[in-house]
Formats: structure tokens, C-alpha cells, sequence
């Protein structure tokens, strides 16, 4: 604590003032109170203010020990009266803020430190962006180049030689046509997988009631031999990317009715519940299900839990299914027996709850 008479001359002080300075009281006393800021200027500066203000309010300046060493202080002063009602000077109480501005630095340290290491992870992942461009790109034409070889060949040879071959002979060559074209199809696959993180999503109203019938009747119509019993609750709307939610409701359905393969009637019922901020939307068949040990295997990409001979498929379309839900903010499990079919669950929320985060861990 510090009084200034209006000269800016120190009045009187208290025993902490003394300690910040290093000086004796009595030295103190009559001496210009700004020779003892590191900043005297910016001290007489504060002062003036108050005898035009009336008063001041955490007014930044460093206290000087007489040891050289600084003293982070907030003022706040005002004027006081003598007692004939005229202004007789300042009194001026400050606060060490030294702790204050210690962890300021701090902070602002840790900010660049964060700072370079966005700039870092920025380039990083621009690079990793970079080379899975590159690997797309020789996914996409360097590996379709040999399949389109494998199976053009293939063929010509069964044209051409197809009379001189056995039954054996041609049943081999179809083999290896159709694993082509599977390959093929996995190319597709792994490539809509990759592509997907870097998509731009376009969020807004989403009926998940119409996503869910049309989706439906398109794969129905598909499997035109079979009796499939579809069934839709009324299932409420939610917010998310119409394209993005499709295929999710493509990829579910298109297991559900591939899996009810050997039932008849196949049954498929689509339903869902509110718990909170979110909707669960569920679709549930009567198909071959899975064994509940091997669920983590699930949503891995390329993990089957059937072979190929009894249902075909690249066990892509789950992965890409889960990787869309968790850019939506949603999760999204399966859950079954065997032989007593299987319901997929997934969560999305009602209304957008923060900017898409890009692939969710």
C-alpha cells in the first residue's frame, strides 16, 4: 500500500511496500513514487489517470527491488481528501501477480508448443493424405490392369478351346473367372472404405423412414424368387448426410436378406427407440445370425464370420457402415445367436451436435 501526495512525492507506505523495494520506510518517504517501476512513465501514466478518472482499476506495472530483481503487480488506486474536502492525493493498494503471470507464461508456452505440433500433425497427415492418394490411385489401375488380363484371357481361352476341354477343365477356368471378378469387387470395396474418412459431409434433416422402405424395396426387387417379409415401425428422423446414411441402410439390409437366404419367408423388421439426445435404429431377421464370440470380428475390414461358399460377400460393408456412424457421432453393434438371426443396432444423434470430427478412433 502506497499513499502519493498530488507533487507524486511518496506520502507514507505500508510494510509490504517496503519488503518489494528493499528500501527503508523513511527512505522511502518524500521520494517520486515512479522511480521505483521498472516502467516510470507508464507509472506517472496510472497516476495522472486517477486524478482524471477518480480512480483506477488493475492497472499492470513491475515493482523494482533495489536488488535489481522485478515484481509483477495490479494497482488500483484512487483519490483521497483532506479534511477540508480538496484532493490531498492517491492512495494506491497493489497485488503480487507474480504466480499469475508465471503460469501465463506457461500456458502461452504450452500454446506454441501446441501450435508446432498442429503444424506438425497438419503436414504429417498431408503427407499420409498424400501417399494414400498414391495408393489408391495404384489400387484403382496398377491391380485392375492383371485382373483384366486374368480375366480376358480366361475367357478367350474358353472360347476358343472350350470344345477341347473336359468338364473339369471348364468348371477351372470358371473358378478363375469368378474369382476375378470377386478380386474386382474387392478393389471396389477397399477403395470406397478408403475414400470415405475423406468425404465431405453434408448434414441436414434426414427421414430415415423413407432411407429405410426405399432401401428396402430396391434390394427386394433384387431377389425377385425368394418371399421376404419386410416390416418398418415408425422410426423418427435424425441429422446427418442423406448419401452416407443410404449406404448404411444398404450394407444392414443387404446382410439381412442375404443371410435369410435358406429361410422361407424370410422375416426383416426395421424399429428403433429414443434414449436421450440420441435415436437407435435396429434391423432384425430371422437369418443364419453369429457366433457372439467372434463379434469384435464384425466391423473388421475383409473379417467374415461365414465362408464364401455358404454366403459370398468382401466383409467390407459393416466396416464402411461403422465407419459412417462414427462420423456421425454414433455407434453401432450387432447381436445374435447362431442359427436364430441377428440384429444390428446403430445410435445417431437427434439434432447435429458439433462439426464432424473426421474418422472417429
Amino acid at each position: 500500500m502506497i499513499n502519493i501526495r498530488q507533487d507524486g512525492t511518496i506520502q507514507d507506505v505500508n510494510e509490504a511496500m517496503v519488503m518489494a523495494t528493499g528500501m527503508d520506510r523513511k527512505q522511502l518517504i518524500g521520494q517520486d513514487f515512479s522511480s521505483y517501476f521498472s516502467d516510470p512513465e507508464k507509472a506517472r501514466m496510472g497516476y495522472q489517470k486517477v486524478f482524471a478518472d477518480g480512480f483506477v482499476k488493475d492497472y499492470e506495472l513491475q515493482m523494482r527491488h533495489r536488488s535489481g530483481s522485478l515484481l509483477n503487480v495490479l494497482f488500483n488506486a484512487r483519490i483521497f481528501h483532506n479534511e477540508m474536502g480538496d484532493v490531498a492525493g492517491i492512495i494506491a493498494v497493489a497485488r503480487d501477480i507474480s504466480e499469475r503471470k508465471r503460469l501465463e507464461r506457461e500456458l502461452n508456452n504450452l500454446n506454441e508448443s501446441l501450435e508446432k505440433r498442429v503444424t506438425e500433425r497438419t503436414a504429417e497427415l498431408k503427407a499420409a493424405n498424400e501417399e494414400l492418394e498414391a495408393f489408391s490411385y495404384s489400387v484403382s489401375h496398377d491391380l485392375r490392369a492383371p485382373l483384366r488380363a486374368v480375366d480376358g484371357f480366361s475367357r478367350k481361352v474358353m472360347l476358343a478351346y472350350g470344345d477341347k476341354l473336359d468338364q473339369e477343365g471348364l468348371r477351372m477356368l470358371g473358378v478363375v473367372r469368378q474369382n476375378a471378378v470377386r478380386m474386382g469387387k474387392l478393389i471396389d470395396d477397399l477403395l470406397a472404405f478408403s475414400r470415405l474418412g475423406r468425404r465431405e459431409m453434408h448434414f441436414v434433416a434426414v427421414s430415415m423412414q423413407d432411407l429405410a422402405e426405399s432401401s428396402a424395396t430396391d434390394l427386394i426387387e433384387l431377389e425377385p424368387e425368394r418371399q421376404i417379409n419386410f416390416s418398418c415401425e415408425a422410426i423418427p428422423p435424425c441429422q446427418g448426410d442423406p448419401a452416407m446414411l443410404k449406404e448404411v441402410w444398404m450394407n444392414l439390409l443387404s446382410n439381412a436378406i442375404k443371410f435369410t437366404r435358406q429361410k422361407n419367408p424370410a422375416e426383416i423388421h426395421v424399429g428403433s427407440r429414443i434414449e436421450g439426445e440420441f435415436a437407435i435404429y435396429w434391423i432384425q431377421d430371422n437369418g443364419a445370425g453369429f457366433d457372439m464370440a467372434y463379434a469384435d470380428k464384425l466391423f473388421g475390414v475383409f473379417q467374415r464370420l461365414h465362408s464364401q461358399e455358404e454366403f459370398e460377400g468382401s466383409g467390407v460393408g459393416l466396416a464402411l457402415s461403422q465407419r459412417i456412424i462414427h462420423r456421425h457421432h454414433g455407434r453401432i453393434w450387432g447381436e445374435s445367436q447362431i442359427g436364430q438371426g441377428a440384429t444390428f443396432s446403430f445410435t445417431l444423434p437427434l439434432q447435429r451436435l458439433s462439426p464432424p470430427p473426421g474418422d472417429h478412433p
